[in-house]
């Protein structure tokens, strides 16, 4: 999550993923294995995130898409993050 620590001030992953979930697009269901073996139903999103960074004297904007891979358990509220990666 380079882009993200690199912000100044730097974006907290919670905050992030909030913000992908909110206004994120909805990409797909799917099913997803875990590292135990276990198979969760999971929701595919992209989020364009979007930053600024100084490129001599004057600032510009880049855009990075990240896709999200996450499930919510059944007996709680709980966000289980699979995969988050820029689509590079």
């Amino acid at each position: 999550m380079e882009t993200l620590e690199a912000q100044e001030p730097s974006v907290d992953f919670p905050g992030f993923l909030q913000e992908a979930i909110k206004h994120g697009d909805w990409k797909e269901a799917v099913w997803c294995q875990n590292s135990r073996g276990a198979w969760l139903a999971s929701d595919v999103y992209t989020y364009q995130f979007k930053y600024e960074r100084a490129l001599g004297r004057r600032w510009q904007e880049y855009s990075v898409t990240y896709y999200l891979k996450f499930s919510v358990a059944a007996t709680r509220v709980l966000v289980y993050m699979i995969s988050c990666h820029p689509s590079r």
